[in-house]
């Protein structure tokens, strides 16, 4: 299933796709004020959808690979739909404009009314162009942000491993300076030991002379008295 999140926007434009196909039925059948207000209602509607189905293609994002591809295919069938709904509203204008205009200039001759149902042609391709500018800088624009996004996703990583690496550094220091305490204090102790086992050597030779001294000196108080 997909995020909660993602339900929620998609719920959403599924309400308001409803609303615009049932005021696009009703734009086929109205005229002047009627016409212009329900047309105003229906490009705010669309307006709407877009950001909805914007929300959804960013949320999409961060789904998993399998879900995320089913929520973009989904998107993609919203978008197009959503441009159709524009078409249709950019055709039901041009065509009340004309019939605005046959009106208004009923009589003229007809070379006249072909000319401007020419120039009403070029302005509707003129919009439908403007609209698939509006789609594609809008797509370019979350390309962006998907790269951005990706970018500021590295470089966190990127972070993240400087900082182990930095901890790892601080460690092997930690362990260098333990390392050269323990060899003092073992430096420190031979040194000690070589003191205390001259020490040693010295209180032997001290005991030996005395030793011989001491024996030197009762055979010489033997040697008399033998005489």
């Amino acid at each position: 299933p997909m995020s909660s999140l993602f339900e929620n926007y998609e719920h959403e434009y599924n309400t308001t796709a409803r609303g615009l196909d049932e005021k696009l039925d009703k734009l086929s059948n109205q005229t002047g004020a009627t016409f212009q207000t329900t047309a105003k209602t229906i490009e705010n509607d669309i307006l709407e959808a877009q950001e909805v189905l914007d929300k959804m293609e960013f949320e999409a994002r961060s789904l998993s690979a399998n879900q995320r591809s089913i929520a973009q295919a989904r998107v993609k069938t919203y978008q197009s739909d959503l441009q159709s709904a524009r078409k249709q509203l950019q055709r039901a204008r041009a065509f009340s404009s004309g019939q605005d205009r046959q009106s208004l200039f009923a009589g003229t001759s007809e070379s006249k009314s072909a000319e401007q149902c020419q120039r009403l042609l070029d302005s509707n391709q003129s919009l439908e162009r403007s609209s698939s500018l509006l789609d594609a800088s809008r797509r370019a624009a979350l390309q962006a942000e998907e790269i951005g996004s990706g970018i500021l996703a590295d470089l966190a990583g990127q972070r993240e491993q400087l900082l182990h690496t930095r901890q790892g550094l601080r460690g092997v220091n930690e362990n260098m300076d333990q390392s050269q305490r323990l060899l003092t204090n073992i430096s420190r102790r031979m040194m000690t030991n070589k003191l205390i086992l001259a020490f040693i050597v010295l209180i032997l030779v001290a005991v030996i002379m005395l030793i011989l001294y001491y024996k030197f000196a009762a055979d010489d108080a033997t040697i008399p008295s033998n005489g």
